[in-house]
């Protein structure tokens, strides 16, 4: 439909590529704030670790920024299509009355 876009289309490859993106970024993301909170590790490792940790969240963050926008335009997409699909939307039409 050329007014409300694509119908009932899952939101594509970018979106499972961001979902596991997200899937493999929180291990790092996790494992890096965990880790540190033991003395395991040395000033050197745990100012790595804190970078690891940084760079794992924006990357987290970005990805999840995305998959958001694909999944609100999907659901969007798919209402407006639902709408569109025949269903009378004026009021009276439904035979049903307002009162």
């Amino acid at each position: 439909d050329r007014w409300y876009g694509p119908r009932h289309i899952y939101p594509g490859p970018v979106a499972k590529v961001c979902f596991w993106g997200m899937v493999v970024l929180i291990l790092p993301l996790a494992l890096s704030i965990v880790l540190s909170m033991f003395r395991l590790f040395d000033t050197e490792t745990l100012k790595f670790m804190e970078e690891v940790h940084r760079y794992c969240a924006l990357g987290f963050c970005g990805l999840a920024w995305v998959y958001a926008y694909l999944a609100a335009r999907y659901k969007a997409f798919s209402i407006e299509s639902d709408k569109s699909e025949g269903k009378e939307t004026c009021y009276g039409d439904d035979n049903s009355k307002l009162s």
